[in-house]
């Protein structure tokens, strides 16, 4: 019985695989191909070549491959898109009314240190800036504009960017500890949300993706009866 118990464990260890280490040379291959997916996505042809490559890289079922090549593809539709996000309208929003907010503080408060002068010098530009990319989100609510364009994202990117470090600037004028807390939660924070929102649209292009072509076809209309 004891016999028979370790021939059993025995060929139990040598049937399980050993697990593989990722190497160096892993990581190299991984970014090799991730440059050839950026530099392809105008390509179909190239993009669907990079992508079987990686597949047979990674050790990937041919089965999986359509799968795969329809993920891959969803995040690459959903980059070239530049659709208007509805979360920078809430972002830059959000930040117009802390704006509003801070501005009578620091006219009041002046520019006693290095704090306030540069809080205050950062909401100079950040309200021209906070009200014509809202402006333009308005304008294209207005007109059913779905695209966003690099003039109206570079507005609201500087937006952000100046509003909350005008913020961060009152309150480091306060507490240096607080100052740098909040400015890590913010980053975290914008990074987060930027992620989240391509994460949802990649899923959404992705399952449509995912529908057999029977499914994507509208119904024939019903004839009238003769």
């Amino acid at each position: 019985m004891i016999g028979s118990r370790g021939r059993s464990m025995s060929e139990q260890q040598q049937q399980q695989a050993p697990k593989r280490k990722l190497s160096l040379y892993d990581l190299t291959t991984a970014l090799s191909l991730w440059l050839q997916l950026i530099h392809a996505r105008h390509d179909p042809e190239a993009f669907k070549q990079v992508v079987e490559n990686l597949a047979q890289e990674s050790g990937l079922p041919s089965t999986d491959l359509s799968t795969m090549h329809n993920a891959f593809t969803a995040v690459r539709d959903v980059a070239k898109e530049k659709r208007t996000p509805v979360i920078d309208l809430y972002l830059v929003g959000g930040i117009g009314a802390v704006e509003l907010i801070l501005l009578p503080v620091l006219l009041l408060a002046g520019t006693s240190d290095t704090p306030l002068s540069v809080a205050f010098f950062l909401l100079v530009f950040s309200l021209p800036l906070t009200a014509i990319s809202l402006f333009f989100s308005f304008l294209k609510q207005k007109y059913n504009i779905t695209t966003y364009g690099k003039i109206h994202g570079t507005l609201s990117f500087w937006a952000l960017v100046t509003g909350t470090l005008s913020l961060d600037g009152a309150i480091w004028h306060v507490s240096r500890v607080a100052g740098i807390v909040f400015l890590c939660l913010a980053v975290v924070m914008y990074v987060w949300a930027g992620f989240y929102l391509v994460l949802i649209q990649a899923s959404l292009r992705f399952l449509s993706l995912q529908e057999p072509p029977e499914a994507k076809k509208p119904d024939a209309p019903d004839l009238p009866a003769s």
